[in-house]
């Protein structure tokens, strides 16, 4: 083997090992140490009578779903056992800086909740997991016996419905879009640098042309979802490197999210991969202003690159 076939070999095996070793770990351990082990004992049923409930849910979905998961934890630890249902050390907790606080939030977790706690009639296990690209992204799950399934499956909906209404803190607000490990993220930008309207030297057509766009989602946003019209509008903004683009956008959208409007900036390595997943990600946010710098970096030529790059982000687009 070449000396590169070798290092991409010892990076696959680094990448492997923590895998490996969890699940050494789980079988060498004690039943009593392995979260899952106990199941059916603290469930009063076996293997074959217990069902899981799954649901797939957004990045932003995710987030509010991590938090009530936290303050759950947090308010009832006497009353939970919590654990790990991923290939981690430990139950793993995240912190989002929001208003220039520190928010915990549970993002892969596992815990055990006594009958009456969740479900009225059983026990349940409740669980959250981040994805990866195996699973196509983050989901929730509960366990209960398959008896209780209809109930344990209205549960989970009502969990995820008040999670992201009461526990969404990243409505109307600015946010970047970065690509990690699994598959995406959002996160709270705090510090982003915007100039007010008077440091741009900038023609007036081009404010015109910005605001009449973003009118759909402002004074004229009720008008047209009463007449059935469509609320999405884009404008492309095309110049040399340096003649403000980028800082346009920065200081219309910050305007925008004056107005209750959430503000996505798109990063280019999530832009040019994963943008229907962006896109996904914000069913929850009301309103919302996408900023993607450098689409033609997304793209480049038609015979340069991936040859369906042009048709997904079109239909990602539409």
């Amino acid at each position: 083997m070449t000396s590169g076939t070798d290092d991409l070999l010892a990076e696959l095996v680094e990448l492997m090992r923590p895998i490996a070793e969890y699940h050494q770990r789980s079988n060498d351990e004690p039943d009593e140490d392995f979260f899952w082990s106990t199941a059916p004992e603290f469930m009063g049923a076996s293997w074959d009578e217990l069902t899981t409930i799954r649901k797939g849910v957004s990045y932003v979905e995710k987030i509010a779903c991590g938090k009530r998961i936290a303050d759950i934890l947090t308010e009832n630890t006497d009353v939970l056992r919590e654990g790990v249902n991923t290939e981690h050390d430990a139950p793993m907790w995240e912190s989002l800086d929001v208003d220039g606080e520190p928010m915990s939030y549970c993002p892969e977790m596992g815990l055990y909740a006594p009958k009456g706690f969740l479900i009225e009639q059983s026990a349940a296990i409740l669980c959250a997991n981040s994805g990866n690209a195996g699973n196509k992204g983050p989901f929730v799950s509960i366990t209960v016996p398959r008896i209780y399934r209809t109930e344990a499956t209205e549960w989970l909906d009502s969990f995820v419905e008040k999670a992201i209404g009461q526990f969404n803190v990243l409505k109307g607000r600015v946010l970047s879009a970065t690509a990690t490990k699994t598959g995406m993220d959002l996160s709270i930008i705090t510090d982003a640098k915007v100039s007010p309207r008077s440091a741009l030297i900038m023609d007036d057509a081009v404010w015109d042309e910005l605001e009449l766009n973003a009118s759909v989602l402002t004074e004229r946003n009720e008008d047209l979802k009463a007449l059935g019209m469509s609320t999405r509008r884009g404008v492309l903004l095309e110049g040399k490197p340096g003649v403000g683009k980028s800082q346009l956008c920065r200081t219309f959208a910050e305007e925008l999210n004056q107005q209750g409007c959430t503000v996505v900036h798109v990063s280019y390595s999530v832009g040019s991969h994963q943008l229907k997943s962006v896109f996904d990600s914000v069913e929850h946010l009301g309103k919302v202003v996408f900023i993607l710098d450098d689409i033609d970096l997304y793209l480049r030529k038609r015979n340069d690159g991936d040859p369906g790059a042009l048709s997904d982000f079109l239909s990602v687009m539409d």
